[in-house]
């Protein structure tokens, strides 16, 4: 998210003379994806619980490799097209996830579980914004680049652990 909400619009602002309308596309490219995906979600069966973890975080795969692919392939439309088909996966996933979340959290602690999950994704943007914002005043790509490996890193290691696979506590 920090990339999105920094690195796009300065990457639109210094690779095309139209900026704000660029990083507009690409946000709406995103919207839209997303909310595709969240419909999608309402509509179509997630994948079972063995698999859910190991498939959102191949999406997220995904989604990190397209920091990297905008700036190796510097036109807008293939932006927009990365962010649709990422923000239609991300939210597809994440609906499931946080239906599954819900449904194995203890009822007497659903409450402090969903404000921890809320805190995450979204009370520690602005520090991680932060980070970013200095990140690319040392330079946009390298930071882009950068954050497109670290995602795709950790990602692929959670994904292919079995442990994101166990969907019971182990005794």
């Amino acid at each position: 998210m920090p990339m999105i909400f920094v690195g796009i619009p300065v990457w639109a602002k210094q690779n095309f003379i139209e900026g704000a309308y660029v990083f507009g596309m690409v946000t709406a490219a995103y919207g839209m994806g997303a909310f595709i995906g969240a419909i999608s979600a309402g509509y179509l069966k997630g994948p079972d619980d063995k698999n859910l973890i190991p498939y959102m975080f191949w999406a997220f795969v995904f989604s990190g490799s397209t920091l990297a692919l905008i700036v190796f392939y510097n036109a807008y439309w293939w932006a927009m097209l990365l962010f649709f088909i990422a923000g239609g996966f991300d939210t597809f996933f994440y609906v499931h996830f946080t239906t599954w979340l819900q449904r194995i959290t203890p009822e007497n602690i659903l409450g402090r579980v969903m404000s921890i999950l809320m805190l995450m994704s979204m009370g520690l943007l602005p520090v991680a914004d932060g980070i970013m914002g200095f990140a690319i005043e040392i330079s946009l790509n390298m930071t882009m680049v950068a954050s497109a490996i670290f995602l795709m890193v950790f990602c692929s290691l959670v994904a292919l652990n079995p442990r994101a696979r166990l969907t019971t506590q182990a005794r």
